[in-house]
């Protein structure tokens, strides 16, 4: 491979992973399996398409972009998980026991209560 190419691929990863972390964290707003979840973890998808056409790269490329995509789920959905722990702390620190619990926040809830478990 030549610094060309790497510089590229190198690129395009990078895209691919900062335009999915704002996905990853809009993702954990919507009930899994919704419509609206499975938009928002596709909707990343055809940037990587377009960019690797751009710059003709072979489909071989595609699962390195794929990679980096979900990478910037995970980081964009953990780093909501963590806001919202620290949000929930911070509410229980000031005793605020009416607090409206959102629908869209149970799937979260649940995940921490897991991960504190193990």
């Amino acid at each position: 491979m030549n610094e060309q190419l790497i510089s590229i691929l190198m690129i395009i990863a990078g895209l691919c992973f900062l335009i999915s972390i704002p996905f990853g964290m809009l993702r954990m707003r919507f009930k899994k399996f919704s419509i609206p979840w499975f938009l928002t973890i596709h909707a990343p998808i055809p940037v990587s398409i377009v960019m690797r056409r751009i710059y003709e790269l072979p489909f071989q490329y595609a699962l390195l972009f794929l990679v980096f995509s979900v990478a910037g789920q995970v980081l964009g959905s953990t780093i909501i998980k963590k806001t919202i722990i620290k949000s929930m702390n911070m509410k229980k620190l000031a005793n605020l026991d009416n607090i409206e619990n959102n629908d869209h926040l149970e799937n979260v809830e649940k995940v921490v209560k897991v991960e504190k478990a193990v």
